[in-house]
């Protein structure tokens, strides 16, 4: 199991977030050439320094956090005696009530946009 080389602009470097099967591999044909590498999900073939060797179960997957953006705060609601706001999000058609706490705290910048808005009125849910 391997994961791929993905180049990038930092000096780091960052490997797939995948993990693949290699399916075939490649003796060089010369004595100056290099094994390569078929996978199963790619029809081109991979070198071993493209390659990143994954033993066993991997401890250190990597998850794909799915990331919303808001795309605008529809009205502020006091529920339970907490501050929420309806939030409508980008790409989203049903709004959500948020916690106000959670709001500043996951996005800050909306700390002077609506928040200190004096002229929303509360709605009681």
């Amino acid at each position: 199991m391997v994961r791929i080389y993905l180049p990038s602009d930092k000096a780091r470097q960052s490997w797939s977030n995948e993990i693949y099967t290699i399916e075939k591999v490649f003796k060089p044909q010369k004595s100056y050439s290099v094994y390569e590498y078929k996978l199963k999900q790619f029809p081109e073939r991979f070198k071993e320094e493209e390659l990143l060797k994954v033993d066993g179960n991997p401890q250190n997957t990597i998850m794909n956090v799915e990331k919303w953006s808001i795309s605008k705060l529809i009205k502020p609601v006091i529920e339970d005696n907490v501050i929420k706001y309806e939030v409508k999000w980008k790409n989203h058609r049903k709004t959500t009530l948020e916690p106000r706490d959670v709001l500043l705290q996951d996005v800050p910048k909306i700390r002077n946009k609506k928040t200190g808005d004096k002229s929303w009125r509360f709605h009681k849910k």
